[in-house]
C-alpha cells in the first residue's frame, strides 16, 4: 500500500517522460534518493538510464504516447525486458511534477 492507503498496481514500475528536450524518468522514493532525474538523450545515457532502472528493481516503464522522442527508449528498454505501458502523456508530467515536489 502506498501512503494513501491505494495499492500500487505496478509496484516496481518507473516513469519516462519524453515530452520536453530532454527526458526525466521517476522512481517511487523509496528507490532512490533522488526519485526524478534529468537525462541526456543521448544513446550512451539511455542505457545508463536502464542499467539504473535494473539497479533499482524496476522491471516495468510507463511512457507518454506522444512524440518521436520515446521510440529509441522504447526500442532499448524492450530490448533488455522491461514490461512497457505506453500511457497519456499528459499523466505522465504530472507524476514526474507531484514525485519532484514531495
Amino acid at each position: 500500500m502506498n501512503r494513501k492507503g491505494l495499492e500500487l498496481a505496478h509496484p516496481n514500475a518507473a516513469v519516462v517522460d519524453t515530452g520536453s528536450a530532454r527526458p526525466y524518468v521517476t522512481v517511487l522514493p523509496d528507490r532512490d534518493d533522488e526519485p526524478v532525474r534529468e537525462l541526456a538523450s543521448v544513446t550512451a545515457e539511455l542505457h545508463r538510464l536502464a542499467d539504473g532502472l535494473s539497479a533499482r528493481g524496476v522491471d516495468t516503464v510507463a511512457i507518454g504516447s506522444t512524440g518521436v522522442h520515446r521510440i529509441p527508449l522504447l526500442e532499448l528498454l524492450d530490448a533488455r525486458g522491461f514490461a512497457m505501458l505506453l500511457v497519456n502523456a499528459r499523466q505522465v508530467g504530472m507524476v514526474s511534477e507531484c514525485c519532484a515536489s514531495g
